[in-house]
């Protein structure tokens, strides 16, 4: 009797439309010869409220200023906010890696991010756009994702997908907050054919789905 392994992922379906308006990528500016470059600045999908700069220099790079305007807004447009507390997360010299900085800004939405940078020789470079984007919005995890049995077979075909739905808001990403009657759709791999499902949410944001997928 041939038995089969089982990989069930949960995913939420968005919490709202994305209306983010499309630009073309600006160009960095040109930086002085082996002055700070700047290779990208974005956000990271699952760390709600934090802006990550791609950088280099022939110097050790000592300061970054991020700054954010809504995409969109006229050149001249007041920005929505900066930043300046960046901590290197990758890289050992200071000479090239990536940075990490909070962002606190009064509204969600899609910003156009500038940099200035200068590095311990003394060399800046300032107002340079990053062809990415920061999308400032609320994010929706499963945290306590749990999947029993891992690893069905034909003496034990029922399997259970739990866990709660959490909604993490940039502007406070230290207080999730459960997502209530919402969707979760539960896809099953290493199945023929894949299932597919679709369960809600509880108030609590909890939810518990049982299937018994097709082994083969």
């Amino acid at each position: 009797m041939r038995r089969a392994a089982l990989l069930s992922a949960a995913s939420a379906t968005a919490l709202a439309a994305s209306m983010f308006t499309g630009s073309a990528p600006a160009r960095a500016d040109a930086a002085p010869s082996g002055g700070p470059v700047l290779d990208n600045a974005d956000a990271w999908y699952g760390y709600p409220g934090m802006v990550f700069v791609t950088a280099h220099s022939d110097n050790p790079i000592t300061h970054i200023t991020a700054h954010f305007t809504p995409l969109g807004s006229q050149g001249d447009a007041p920005e929505a906010g900066s930043t300046d507390d960046f901590t290197q997360q990758s890289g050992t010299d200071g000479r090239s890696g990536v940075w990490r900085a909070p962002v606190h800004l009064a509204d969600l939405g899609e910003y156009r991010i500038t940099v200035d940078m200068e590095d311990s020789s003394g060399a800046k470079v300032t107002g340079v756009v990053s062809h990415e984007t920061l999308e400032y919005q609320t994010i929706l995890t499963i945290p306590d994702l749990t999947v029993t049995p891992t690893r069905p077979d034909y003496f034990h075909q029922k399997v259970t997908v739990s866990g709660t739905e959490l909604a993490e808001d940039p502007r406070t990403p230290e207080a999730p907050v459960p997502v209530a009657d919402a969707s979760v759709d539960i896809t099953s791999q290493g199945t023929a054919p894949y299932g597919r499902f679709t369960t809600q949410t509880g108030a609590d944001g909890r939810f518990t789905f049982s299937f018994v997928p097709t082994l083969y």
